[in-house]
């Protein structure tokens, strides 16, 4: 029997289509996809071709470091970095593939394991399915100034 998971991945990265920049990170004022942006044009996706995800942490690394914030008082974040696989299975047949990827994340308080699940999650959709922007812009169009 042929496994059925390449077939279902093959046609949710043909369904997906763009999913445009239209978020902005309000602090350093650039645009990007969020994961619910991600979630809410692959769920039906997953849904209709019967895959699911299962993620698994399979290194965690957590350091404090000291910061000194804008208003110049000493503070202390947390810097987590988790390396994740994920694997897409086939509900019909339960063949599967994996994929993985790093989540890295700065946080003060009990937040920094989700960002970083979301984060990796992000990325290994993205790469996978090969998820174009709305605004096919090549990065290296423009040269930063030194």
């Amino acid at each position: 029997m042929e496994s059925k998971i390449y077939a279902a991945l093959g046609k949710i990265m043909s369904e997906v289509g763009a999913i445009e920049k239209g978020q902005t990170n309000t602090q350093q004022g650039f645009k990007f996809r969020g994961i619910d942006d991600f979630m809410n044009t692959l769920h039906s996706l997953f849904t209709k071709w019967k895959v699911i995800i299962l993620p698994s942490e399979t290194e965690a690394i957590q350091e404090p470091y000291t910061y000194t914030d804008s208003r110049g008082y000493e503070k202390i974040q947390f810097r987590s970095r988790i390396h994740f696989t994920f694997s897409f299975v086939s509900t019909e047949d339960g063949s599967s593939v994996q994929t993985d990827g790093w989540g890295e994340a700065a946080d003060n308080g009990d937040k920094g394991y989700n960002k970083c699940k979301s984060i990796a999650l992000k990325y290994a959709l993205m790469q996978l399915f090969l998820v174009p922007t709305a605004d096919i812009a090549d990065p290296d169009k423009e040269t930063p100034d030194e």
